[in-house]
């Protein structure tokens, strides 16, 4: 979707951030995105009885490369606030994966239903503004 975006109002692709380097790399934009990604991350996982099957790269993982990002975009908190204000944030679909993996090894549906308050929980603090207080 992302790409889709930049194309129509004349930007170039948006960067994964596992392919860049510097933050000069992201001068456009930068995808945190991974396939296969979950909400939770694998300690939850494990402490559920379940393997992650496909990637390891969880949305706090996704948000702290995040955080590790800006202070190579913006020198002071008047940039960063810059940036942020003029920059668009597109959060797409989250925490189908959560329930992939359960399924795909063999829980039922109602144990996977016992799942869904936790990945709420999770999602709801990443989009919190209050998750991210140094970039307000």
């Amino acid at each position: 979707m992302i790409d889709f975006i930049a194309q129509a109002v004349g930007l170039p692709f948006v960067r994964p951030y596992l392919a860049g380097n510097c933050g000069e790399d992201f001068r456009y934009g930068v995808n945190f995105a991974v396939g296969g990604a979950t909400a939770l991350d694998n300690e939850c996982f494990r402490s559920m009885g379940l393997q992650i099957i496909w990637t390891n790269y969880s949305l706090g993982a996704q948000l702290e490369w995040f955080r590790q990002l800006l202070p190579s975009l913006c020198s002071s908190d008047e940039d960063r606030g810059t940036l942020m204000g003029n920059s668009l944030f597109l959060v797409g679909e989250i925490g189908g994966n959560d329930c992939n993996h359960p399924l795909l090894q063999g829980r039922s549906i109602d144990e996977i239903k016992t799942f869904v308050p936790n990945d709420v929980d999770v999602i709801s603090s990443a989009i919190s503004v209050n998750r991210i207080p140094s970039v307000i």
